[in-house]
C-alpha cells in the first residue's frame, strides 16, 4: 500500500520529470489538494512541507511581484495553521513560523518579527540554530527590527548574523554574507551615532554589491552615499569629497537632480 509521501513524491515528480515553472507548480497544487484534509502526524508535517515548497516558487516571475507575494503569504499563512497542529518540538513548526515572518515583512513587521523569534525559540531548544536558512532567519528578523526602527536590538541581531557567515557555514550559498546585511548594519549604526563602526559596515556593503552587481549598481551607489556621509561625520573630508562627487555625477546621469540620493550627496558636500 502507498503511504501519503509516496503519493506526494509521485505527483510533485509531474510528467516525465519535467521541470518547467508552469508544471512544477500544478504538481504542487495536486499535491496540496490531495492532502486537503490530513489527519496522521504525516499527512500534516507532508502538507505543510509541500505548502513551503509551494511557496518559495512564488518570487515575482509567475503572476508579477505584488500577487505572488499575496500567494506566497497565503501559502505560508495555511502552513503555519497546519504546522500548529505538530508536535511543539517538530522542526517543521518552527521552520513554518520562521517562513510566514519572512512573508510578512511587507505586511506587518512587529508580527513578521514575533513569528521569526518564536521560530527561532524553537529550534534554539531543540536542533540548534547552525544551519545557512536559520542564520537568514536571523538576517530577517534584523530586517523587521530595522523598519521598527528599534535600533540597538537590530545592530545586535544583524551584526550576530554577519559574524555567523563570515565564520563559514558548511551548507551556506555563494556570496554570503550579502551586501544588503552590511548596508542595513550600517544603516542601524548611524542611527545610534555610532559612525566609525557605520562606516566599516558600509565598506563592505560596498565590497559585496560591486562584486554582484558592478560599480554602478543602485545598490552599490546608495552603500557609497552613506559611507560618504560617515566620513563626513568623522571627519575624513578629503576621502568623502571625491566618492560623493561621483555620487552625485551616477545619481543626475541616471535619475536626475530630484531623486533623493543626488540631493543628500549635494547636501554632504557642501559640509565639507
Amino acid at each position: 500500500m502507498r503511504t501519503f509521501s509516496d503519493l506526494i513524491q509521485s505527483i510533485m515528480a509531474g510528467r516525465g520529470g519535467s521541470q518547467a515553472l508552469g508544471e512544477a507548480l500544478a504538481a504542487r497544487e495536486r499535491a496540496i489538494t490531495a492532502l486537503e484534509n490530513p489527519n496522521t502526524l504525516e499527512e500534516r508535517r507532508t502538507l505543510v512541507f509541500t505548502l513551503l515548497d509551494y511557496s518559495n516558487m512564488f518570487n515575482g516571475q509567475i503572476e508579477g511581484r505584488e500577487a505572488d507575494a499575496r500567494h506566497k503569504l497565503r501559502a505560508r499563512q495555511r502552513a503555519f495553521d497546519v504546522a500548529a497542529q505538530l508536535p511543539a518540538d517538530d522542526p517543521m513548526r518552527a521552520e513554518a513560523s520562521i517562513r510566514l515572518g519572512i512573508a510578512s515583512l511587507d505586511v506587518n513587521a512587529e508580527r513578521a518579527a514575533e513569528l521569526i523569534r518564536d521560530g527561532l525559540a524553537m529550534l534554539d531548544n531543540g536542533e540548534g540554530a547552525n544551519k545557512a536558512w536559520v542564520i537568514n532567519a536571523r538576517e530577517n528578523l534584523g530586517n523587521a527590527l530595522l523598519r521598527l526602527e528599534r535600533w540597538s536590538e537590530c545592530v545586535s541581531v544583524l551584526d550576530a548574523a554577519r559574524r555567523a557567515w563570515v565564520a563559514g557555514v558548511p551548507d551556506a550559498p555563494p556570496g554570503q554574507p550579502g551586501g544588503a546585511l552590511s548596508f542595513n548594519l550600517g544603516f542601524a549604526l548611524q542611527h545610534l551615532g555610532r559612525w566609525q563602526e557605520a562606516r566599516d559596515a558600509f565598506r563592505e556593503a560596498i565590497a559585496c554589491h560591486v562584486r554582484d552587481f558592478g560599480a554602478d549598481h543602485p545598490n552599490t551607489i546608495e552603500a557609497e552615499l552613506h559611507y560618504g556621509v560617515a566620513l563626513v561625520e568623522l571627519g575624513l573630508r578629503d576621502e568623502a569629497r571625491p566618492l560623493l562627487e561621483r555620487v552625485a555625477t551616477v545619481v543626475r546621469e541616471k535619475a536626475g537632480e530630484s531623486h533623493r540620493y543626488y540631493k543628500l550627496a549635494i547636501d554632504s558636500l557642501a559640509r565639507i
